[in-house]
This record gives structure tokens, sequence and C-alpha cells, in this order.
């Protein structure tokens, strides 16, 4: 007895000009976006030396439960007390 051979597999269709434009690189996607995570206290200390000595093309974000010692983080972007 012989076994069929399985059916043969659909070639997927070629991308359309426009759908493969959707998928060109963008000059805001060539670097790696890098973000900083300090947390507690000495998280909020490494990100306020990592500010003060102009560090760039850095998303800086701190985490503390001290509102005290978040206030004492130096502003170097977007933020907001209102985050839990």
């Amino acid at each position: 007895m012989t076994a069929n051979p399985p059916p043969a597999a659909a070639a997927a269709p070629a991308p359309s000009p426009k759908a493969a434009a959707a998928y060109a690189p963008t000059p805001q996607f060539d670097r790696p976006m890098i973000s900083v995570v300090g947390v507690g206290g000495a998280g909020g200390n490494a990100v306020n030396n990592m500010i003060a000595r102009g560090l760039t093309g850095v998303q800086f974000l701190v985490c503390n439960t001290d509102a005290q010692a978040l206030s004492q983080v130096r502003p170097g972007g977007q933020g907001g007390d209102s985050a839990t």
C-alpha cells in the first residue's frame, strides 16, 4: 500500500510595492532605544549622575516609594508624580 504524498504548499504572494514601503527602515528606528530605569535611592542617584554628565539618547525612568527621594531627581526628561 502506498501513501499519498502531502499536498504541495501554496507559495506566498509577493508583497505589493506599497506594502514593502511600509517595512522600509526609517531614520528614527535606525538606532536602538536605550532606557535606564533607576530603582530606589541608589537608582535615583545613578540617573542623576547620568543626567549631570549630559548623557543623551537615553530615556530615564526613576521608581521609588519615597516621594522626598523622587523630588531630588534632576529634571531630564518627561515624567510626572501622578504615575503609580
